[in-house]
């Protein structure tokens, strides 16, 4: 399967998100990772989309970089799962971010989100591995 996960990162903390879903689904597939800033390319020859931004100000995402990103690419149809890290508040811009995705973009978001609070630390990586577990599962009945 062909990947590609593009992030925004201001702090390295959803980089270091995006670096762990790397390595592993870059075992089994062809993953292509890449910063929002050094995307050129084109959606289409990829199966899933793994988008990434931590949650800014007030739960928003990055509006220069990621917000032209999704206005700017076709997402109708396409699998795509978002993680991200965050501070503070419980998530809300997830939310608000996979309903974008989905009523606007008409994207296929996987229902669940990977969220982290701070850094990927080591007591954190049970909970993203079951992400990960459930995102191969519907990986798996969906695409």
């Amino acid at each position: 399967m062909k990947i590609a996960i593009i992030y925004y990162s201001h702090t390295g903390n959803t980089k270091g998100i995006a670096d762990l879903l790397y390595d592993y689904f870059s075992e089994d597939n062809e993953v292509d990772i890449f910063p929002i800033q050094n995307f050129k390319g084109q959606l289409a020859p990829y199966e899933l989309i793994l988008l990434g931004c931590p949650a800014l100000g007030d739960e928003g995402i990055d509006a220069v970089f990621l917000e032209p990103f999704i206005e700017a690419v076709p997402l109708v149809g396409k699998p795509v799962a978002l993680f991200g890290s965050y501070g503070w508040g419980n998530g809300e811009w997830m939310l608000d971010w996979a309903k974008k995705l989905k009523s606007v973009k008409k994207a296929r978001v996987f229902s669940e989100y990977l969220m982290i609070k701070g850094a990927v630390q080591e007591e954190k990586l049970d909970y993203v591995y079951a992400y990960i577990d459930s995102l191969v599962r519907w990986m798996n009945r969906e695409i």
